[in-house]
């Protein structure tokens, strides 16, 4: 299977100079999809209409700790016959959505180690194929495999809270990074 390494960007000028050419493609995409306020869901259609490929594994630059051992498991989903997968992180605590507890009841509550677990997603990475994203127009089709990533995988940088939690753990020193 040939696999390319793209970075999709509108200003590839700006990241020609900090790119090893031999490992990524600098692909230009569109201004327009700047905005703060444009879907996620925008970019990758431009860049699957710019860009055939029978499967496409996205992952961004704002989840700086995703291990390749993760993205092989999401290939190898698509392999074994998932329209898609994506990165979560699982929880096993006592989770509640609008009012309505998710894996609990009262009154009587169980340890929080025997728990159902609950999954959130992460924005650490999506592979989906071709035929799922023309077919859905989205990165997460009617068969997807979740994969479970550990904490550090899942730090997704939003906001400066996220950036100075990615930074502590950088110069975190080298005898205790093999912990985390």
């Amino acid at each position: 299977m040939g696999i390319s390494n793209y970075v999709f960007t509108s200003d590839t000028e700006k990241l020609r100079r900090h790119l090893n050419s031999e490992r990524a493609v600098l692909s230009k995409r569109p201004v327009e999809l700047d905005s703060d306020n444009v879907r996620g869901e925008d970019i990758y259609s431009a860049f699957v209409a710019q860009h055939k490929a029978d499967a496409y594994l996205l992952y961004h630059v704002t989840s700086p700790f995703v291990a390749t051992y993760y993205f092989e498991q999401a290939i190898q989903a698509l392999e074994d016959g998932h329209d898609s997968a994506y990165s979560v992180l699982e929880h096993k605590t006592f989770a509640c959505y609008k009012d309505t507890a998710l894996n609990w009841s009262a009154p009587k509550l169980p340890r929080t180690q025997d728990l159902e677990p609950v999954y959130t997603m992460t924005s650490g990475f999506f592979a989906f194929t071709r035929e799922t994203f023309v077919r859905w127009g989205s990165r997460i089709g009617k068969n997807p495999k979740m994969i479970v990533v550990d904490q550090k995988a899942a730090i997704d940088i939003d906001y400066q809270e996220d950036f100075l939690l990615a930074t502590a753990l950088l110069n975190v020193p080298i005898a205790l990074k093999e912990q985390l």
